[in-house]
């Protein structure tokens, strides 16, 4: 999750302030952030999605790893509607966690 972030979250900076701004090219967005901010600028707001990323995986995996047992009778192999069912259980819960942290992220990437 975290080498996904480092490598990600230059270009979803770009795209946050493309979003925010309005009409504004990639090209552009990337010039005016390497100008006026260097390359720190890309990865404002890294620090906190940085920290949540282990609470996020734990999260998910400990709803689903109990969702599954719940669902999973002792059979060899879980059907694949006990995978999605455990899947969509992991991801609702992970978004209490997810969602503050990708707000706070989006607030930090916009200051200049």
């Amino acid at each position: 999750g975290c080498a996904g972030l480092l490598v990600g979250h230059p270009m979803d900076t770009i795209k946050v302030r493309q979003q925010a701004l309005g009409n504004v090219s990639a090209i552009s967005g990337i010039s005016r952030t390497f100008k006026y901010e260097g390359v720190r600028g890309f990865y404002k707001g890294m620090g906190f999605p940085l920290l949540a990323t282990g609470t996020l995986n734990a999260v998910f995996f400990g709803v689903y790893g109990n969702c599954m047992r719940a669902l999973h009778k002792g059979k060899e192999k879980p059907s694949l509607t006990e995978v999605f069912l455990s899947g969509c259980a992991g991801g609702v819960v992970q978004l209490s966690v997810a969602c503050p942290v990708d707000l706070v992220k989006i607030k930090m990437q916009l200051q200049t």
